[in-house]
C-alpha cells in the first residue's frame, strides 16, 4: 500500500489543491506535525529515544488525532490510521513493538466482531463521544433548564479537571484495578464527566454504561460516591428512607429485563 499516495488522494477529495499545497502534512513530517506544536521537540526527543511518557504520549496523541481530523474530518479511513501508525514507527523505531508488525498500539484495524482499537482510534472515538455530549447536552438545557437532573450536572461540572484529563483518567480506569486510593480518587474526579455521557445517552443500558465505567460494580462504594458528590444533601436520605421506599423501588426493578445479574 502506498500510503502517501492514499493519504494525499484522499485529502484531494476534501479540499483543493491550493489548499492541499498551504499546510498539509502527510505521514512522512510526523517530526513536524509535532514539533510544530508548543513543547513539540522535547515529545519528538523522547519519541527518539522510545523513552514517551504517559503525559508525552496523550499529548502526541492529541496532535494525531487534530491533524486527522483537519485533514479528513472525524472519521477518516482505516487505511488512513494505518499508514500513520505505521509511519510513527517507521520514523521512531524505538516505539515498535515486538509483537505484531509493531504499529498495533497506535492503531489496529477491525476484524470480524472485533473493533478497531489502538491510542490512534480511542482518541478519535472519545472526541466523536465528546462532539455528541455536547450537542445533547446543549439541547437537553435548552429544554430543560430547571429540571434537577439539568441542575446536578450544571452544578456538578464545575471541576478543575480538564476534559482531556477527565478521558485519561477514564482510559486509565478501564485497564487497571490498583492502586486502590489511584482508583478511587481517579472515579472522583471524572465522576462529572460520567454524570454528562449517563445523561446524555438514555438509550444506554446499564451493561453499556458498566462496561464504560467498570469500577461502578467492580469497586464498592463507587455509586454511593458518585451519589454523595452529585446531591451530597440527599445523600443519606436513600438509606434513611429505604424502608419506606423499597417495596416500590423492587416493584419498578422487577419490571425490568435481568436487573439482578447487576446486584
Amino acid at each position: 500500500m502506498n500510503c502517501n499516495l492514499l493519504l494525499k488522494t484522499a485529502s484531494l477529495t476534501m479540499r483543493s489543491s491550493q489548499q492541499l499545497h498551504q499546510g498539509v502534512r502527510h505521514p512522512k513530517n510526523i517530526k513536524e506535525i509535532i514539533a510544530a506544536q508548543t513543547g513539540g521537540d522535547e515529545i519528538v526527543h523522547q519519541m527518539e529515544t522510545g523513552l514517551l511518557p504517559h503525559r508525552s504520549r496523550l499529548q502526541a496523541v492529541r496532535i494525531f488525532e487534530s491533524h486527522l481530523m483537519e485533514m479528513f474530518g472525524d472519521r477518516p479511513s482505516s487505511d488512513v490510521k494505518l499508514c500513520l501508525a505505521k509511519a510513527i514507527v517507521d520514523q521512531f523505531p524505538l516505539l515498535r513493538d515486538e509483537d505484531g508488525e509493531g504499529y498495533e498500539a497506535w492503531f489496529t484495524s477491525s476484524r470480524g466482531k472485533h473493533c478497531a482499537t489502538g491510542y490512534i482510534e480511542e482518541r478519535l472515538r472519545n472526541v466523536r463521544k465528546r462532539c455528541k455530549n455536547r450537542a445533547v447536552l446543549a439541547k437537553a438545557k435548552e429544554a430543560s433548564s430547571s429540571s434537577l437532573l439539568s441542575t446536578v450536572t450544571l452544578n456538578y461540572t464545575t471541576t478543575e479537571v480538564t476534559h482531556e484529563e477527565a478521558e485519561s483518567m477514564t482510559t486509565w480506569l478501564k485497564y487497571n484495578k490498583e492502586p486502590l486510593a489511584q482508583v478511587k480518587e481517579f472515579m472522583e474526579k471524572t465522576a462529572a464527566s460520567r454524570a454528562v455521557y449517563v445523561r446524555s445517552h438514555p438509550e444506554e443500558t446499564v451493561a453499556t454504561i458498566v462496561d464504560e465505567y467498570p469500577h461502578l460494580l467492580a469497586t464498592p462504594g463507587m455509586i454511593e460516591q458518585d451519589f454523595r458528590l452529585m446531591l451530597p444533601e440527599a445523600a443519606d436520605a436513600l438509606f434513611l428512607k429505604w424502608g419506606q421506599m423499597s417495596d416500590g423501588i423492587f416493584e419498578y426493578a422487577n419490571k425490568q429485563n435481568n436487573w439482578q445479574q447487576y446486584e
